[in-house]
């Protein structure tokens, strides 16, 4: 139980860092230019091939052999993301969560 575990919080850490990256890169360079709808368009393909590209890398490396040890990675990483995203717009944008 615990490598799945480990394997999503890695895998939530690289595809957040990721999707952080980006975002650095949206927000003062393309929405200005074309908008926040097109940029986030053009940002959606990069973070697919991102995710994709982790989410093999992440089951070679920790040896994610079952659909179980996988579910359980993908579940917890997806916890995680909801979590982060969820006290990030708590914390920096001072919104209550509903």
């Amino acid at each position: 139980m615990r490598i799945p575990l480990a394997a999503g919080l890695t895998y939530f850490l690289c595809t957040f860092a990721t999707g952080f990256a980006l975002g650095l890169i949206r927000v003062p360079f393309l929405v200005p230019r074309v908008g926040e709808r097109w940029a986030e368009l053009i940002e959606t393909p990069l973070m697919f091939v991102a995710i994709w590209f982790f989410a093999g890398l992440i089951v070679r490396r920790f040896a994610l052999a079952t659909t179980r040890a996988t579910l359980i990675c993908g579940a917890s990483a997806l916890l995680l993301l909801l979590a982060a995203a969820l006290l990030m717009v708590m914390l920096l944008w001072q919104q209550p969560i509903a």
